[in-house]
């Protein structure tokens, strides 16, 4: 495990997402699956909630990275100006 995948669970822990809308549409989404056999719903709620998941901590991660180039960025700009 990386340090950027322990920053995004530390993250997750300290700040559930759950919110209403979240909530209401996995209720939606278990109204679907109480269609399927047992063994099909499990098998579609994990690969749904496994996608959410990579989704999630690919958009923490890229805003980490992306948040570090900005500050690198605007560190380096503020080097020069002073240097000058």
């Amino acid at each position: 495990m990386n340090r950027l995948d322990i920053l995004y669970d530390s993250y997750r822990e300290q700040h559930p997402m759950d919110t209403e809308k979240i909530s209401e549409q996995y209720a939606d989404l278990s109204d679907v699956h109480s269609k399927l056999t047992l063994k099909e719903h499990d098998r579609v709620w994990d690969l749904t909630c496994g996608l959410c998941t990579e989704h999630e901590k690919n958009g923490f991660l890229e805003g980490v990275r992306m948040g570090i180039s900005l500050a690198a960025e605007l560190m380096e700009k503020r080097y020069w100006r002073s240097n000058r």
